[in-house]
């Protein structure tokens, strides 16, 4: 065998292994943040949550973790998310949460690829898109939060719609109020479903409207409307089967209402463009609507969804997901005819050998992610006061305590026979406590007219806040402990 040939041969070898090592990469991009150590403060108040409600059977009326929580009504709309970051976490301790955060990470990639590959013409480019997409996501999806289960649901009820608009049939659709069942006992942000499936019942009467846009008369366009309209009523009388009936709506119109959360609390804040992946957002979002207006014939479905998440995503980073999903369902769904003239599509089969790697790679990835143990027990004491917590544990220090808002969700779970003051479900302190602790640990000069302070007998805080400092050079408190990154004090004669 000559060069040539043998240069031909491994050519052929890797033309033949293309789909394989595509979907490697796809799956690669999608394990990525699941790998990333656990930083998230809330992620430890979901254990707590969740084993509370297996202990007790129930989902809480009241909060049962912070002092003075049985005066505070607390909605616990993530229950279902909650038990399920229990579960991981009593089964495999904190490799758990990192096992969770993959297979979570995986369904978003599986459920992203299915929504581009149904309209793409080319394998290659479905996963190109589909890897720009999850590299945007990344710092959304490196949370254990209900957040990611949200995420899930949109992509799946938004691929099921551009089905059904394709279609131009409802066929299929009476599962999608099971959807929005579970959704609405996984995270308040089912209303972004409910949102989606009314911008599509309403589709062909905006279309109708507008001048140019629809040649149906109105008898053509009533029933195919009534019809939709029945969809978003059986979608919406879904979500009243939770445990909270209409308090769930209750907690949205607090947060509707409560425009400050988008100033205290910093995953409410738009997004700062400090990070490539909030650049490649932007760029994502552009490239959709440069390809909008290159269309003959603007989707009127996308383009409303489109100005809803321009909308969403850019007045709070949380949910800046939202804006890449859309993004990426418009540029899926473009005529690439248009661009490429020549473009042909490829054969939608899918062969063992894409399977075979997948499901090694899959397997790699889990086994790497039951070792992280002692490497997530080191990221966690670097990053959380475990060792403050263990010195309070080991030294049977009492309450009150007084907490940082950050520290608040660690601490009711590493110290469950003392009540937090605060911790990150800011619906459930509201955003006054909120403000005033942050402020108080910020060193405001009111810093001492705080109520919960006052009644401490124990501050936990971050060794570097000026709260620490104000109280090292106050003689009503003495330290206790301190370590690298926390301080603990204790109230004398208190």
């Amino acid at each position: 065998m000559d060069l040539r040939q043998f240069f031909s041969a491994r050519l052929e070898t890797l033309r033949e292994l293309r789909r394989p090592i595509l979907c490697m990469l796809l799956l690669a991009f999608s394990s990525a943040p699941g790998l990333a150590p656990i930083r998230d403060n809330d992620v430890w108040a979901h254990i707590s949550s969740g084993q509370w409600m297996f202990e007790h059977r129930g989902v809480p009326a009241t909060d049962p973790f912070s002092i003075d929580g049985h005066e505070k009504s607390w909605v616990a709309y993530y229950w279902i998310f909650s038990l399920l970051v229990y579960g991981a976490h009593d089964a495999l301790g904190l490799a758990g949460l990192v096992l969770l955060k993959l297979v979570l990470g995986w369904l978003i990639g599986l459920l992203l690829f299915r929504l581009v590959r149904r309209t793409v013409p080319r394998f290659e480019l479905a996963i190109a898109i589909c890897c720009v997409a999850l590299f945007t996501m990344y710092p959304t999806l490196s949370y254990t939060r209900s957040w990611l289960l949200t995420i899930a649901f949109f992509i799946l009820v938004l691929d099921r719609l551009l089905m059904f608009r394709e279609r131009e049939s409802l066929r299929g659709a009476w599962w999608l109020p099971l959807v929005f069942v579970i959704w609405a006992n996984a995270h308040i942000h089912f209303v972004y479903g409910l949102w989606a499936v009314g911008l599509f019942a309403i589709e062909p009467l905006v279309d109708r409207v507008l001048p140019g846009r629809s040649s149906r008369g109105w008898t053509e366009i009533t029933p195919i409307v009534a019809r939709r309209m029945c969809l978003v009523a059986a979608c919406f009388a879904a979500t009243f089967v939770n445990a909270y009936g209409w308090g769930l709506y209750g907690v949205l119109l607090n947060y509707g209402k409560e425009s400050q959360y988008l100033d205290v609390v910093s995953e409410f804040r738009s997004p700062n463009f400090r990070f490539v992946s909030d650049w490649t957002m932007l760029g994502l979002g552009m490239f959709a609507v440069l390809l909008l207006g290159w269309q003959r014939k603007l989707p009127t479905f996308l383009v409303m969804m489109f100005g809803t998440a321009t909308y969403v995503g850019f007045q709070s980073a949380r949910d800046a997901w939202m804006l890449t999903v859309v993004s990426v369902a418009i540029i899926a769904n473009f005529d690439w005819s248009l661009l490429f003239p020549a473009i042909r599509s490829d054969a939608r089969n899918y062969d063992w050998q894409s399977a075979g790697g997948v499901i090694m790679v899959a397997a790699s990835f889990l086994f790497a992610a039951s070792r992280f143990e002692p490497y997530l027990m080191r990221e966690m004491a670097a990053s959380f006061p475990e060792k403050a917590a263990a010195f309070i544990d080991r030294e049977q220090l009492e309450g009150p305590m007084f907490n940082s808002y950050g520290w608040g969700g660690f601490l009711l779970w590493r110290l469950p026979n003392h009540s937090v003051n605060l911790d990150g479900r800011a619906h459930v302190h509201g955003l006054a406590a909120v403000d005033q602790t942050t402020k108080t640990w910020m060193g405001d000069e009111d810093w001492k007219s705080n109520r919960d302070l006052q009644k401490a007998r124990l501050i936990v805080g971050p060794r570097s806040a000026p709260l620490s400092s104000l109280l090292r050079a106050d003689p009503g408190f003495e330290t206790a402990y301190e370590d690298e990154i926390a301080v603990v004090f204790v109230a004398v004669d208190r």
